[in-house]
């Protein structure tokens, strides 16, 4: 998971952005676009709805950051270097230089 593009670091782990992410960004809005369209009564203006949809797309990924940053927080807590986290396709990968000693 070495590709993509350093948008920020969290306290010292890089946040890396691979470039399939976007792809499901693209298809995860589409999906959400099309639950607004059809559960909501009325529906709103179409502005709105991709807005919405863009949204709850993006809030997704922060569920997986955060996932993954715990991921991270509990490595270096064990004295385990992390090289760096990961969104792409599948969701995200806390990249570690080796695993814990033990599960804690």
């Amino acid at each position: 998971m070495g590709e993509g593009w350093t948008v920020l670091k969290i306290r010292g782990i890089p946040l890396r952005i691979h470039p399939t992410w976007f792809v499901i960004l693209v298809m995860a809005t589409l999906a959400f676009q099309q639950h607004y369209t059809q559960a909501l009564e009325p529906a709103p203006a179409v502005p709105l709805r991709w807005g919405l949809a863009l949204l709850t797309a993006l809030l997704l990924f922060v569920s997986v950051l955060l996932h993954e940053l715990g991921h991270s927080l509990v490595a270096l807590s064990q004295g385990v270097k992390v090289r760096s986290i990961t969104l792409f396709l599948l969701g995200g990968v806390a990249s570690v230089e080796r695993e814990c000693s033990t599960a804690r």
